[in-house]
C-alpha cells in the first residue's frame, strides 16, 4: 500500500511538471504575443485556467494504455 501510495504521488509531479513543459512550449509564446499587459495577463491566467483541467491521465504513461 504505501509503494501505491509513493507511486501515485511520483505520477502526479511528472504529470504537473509535464503539463507545465508543455504549457510554456504550446501556449506561452502566443500569449506572450500579446502587447497589452492587463490583457496578457488576464489571457495568461485563463489559458492556464484552461489548460489545467486537461485530465492528467493524459499525461501520464501507463502500459495498459499503449
Amino acid at each position: 500500500a504505501r509503494h501505491t501510495r509513493w507511486r501515485k504521488e511520483a505520477e502526479r509531479v511528472r504529470a504537473n511538471v509535464l503539463r507545465r513543459r508543455l504549457f510554456r512550449l504550446f501556449i506561452l509564446p502566443v500569449v506572450n504575443r500579446i502587447e497589452n499587459e492587463q490583457e496578457r495577463r488576464a489571457e495568461l491566467e485563463r489559458a492556464w485556467a484552461e489548460f489545467s483541467a486537461v485530465p492528467h491521465r493524459l499525461f501520464v504513461y501507463r502500459d495498459s494504455a499503449i
